[in-house]
């Protein structure tokens, strides 16, 4: 695991695992597939993602499903060895939550991207302080 500047974070893809466990059991449901082979002008240069599922509905949401694709790079025949890179300006939107708003269904991306990226990144770096690095690692 890595804590890079500002508000990036990498994590193996069994950490991952773990830190969305942990949301799972207390943000609404949280799961993840992989690998998925995005579109070309999506790709990153491994040209794998994860794609990281959320279903936790609000007031005023329509559908209660948003999910955002992450890179992974690194071997996937080995999950301590694939890295899941939590840097916003490479995580994608994929399907988009739709809500109520004076009177009218609409999306909202920074709305998806608050109820998205607000619980994942605050268990990630709950997750990283609690755990002590083994020798060798970042």
């Amino acid at each position: 695991m890595a804590i890079l500047p500002g508000d990036s974070l990498v994590l193996s893809l069994a950490e991952f695992r773990l830190v969305i466990e942990v949301l799972n059991r207390s943000q609404g449901r949280w799961w993840f597939e992989y690998p998925i082979v995005p579109r070309p002008e999506r790709l990153t240069p491994e040209g794998t993602m994860v794609e990281v599922f959320h279903s936790r509905g609000g007031a005023n949401q329509v559908t209660d499903e948003l999910s955002f694709l992450v890179p992974v790079f690194g071997d996937w025949s080995d999950e301590n060895q694939a890295l899941v890179c939590l840097y916003p300006d490479l995580i994608v939107a994929e399907m988009e939550g739709l809500y109520f708003e004076r009177g009218r269904v609409l999306g909202d991306c920074l709305e998806d991207w608050f109820r998205f990226w607000t619980p994942l990144k605050q268990a990630a770096y709950d997750w990283v302080r609690t755990q002590r690095p083994s020798p060798g690692r970042i």
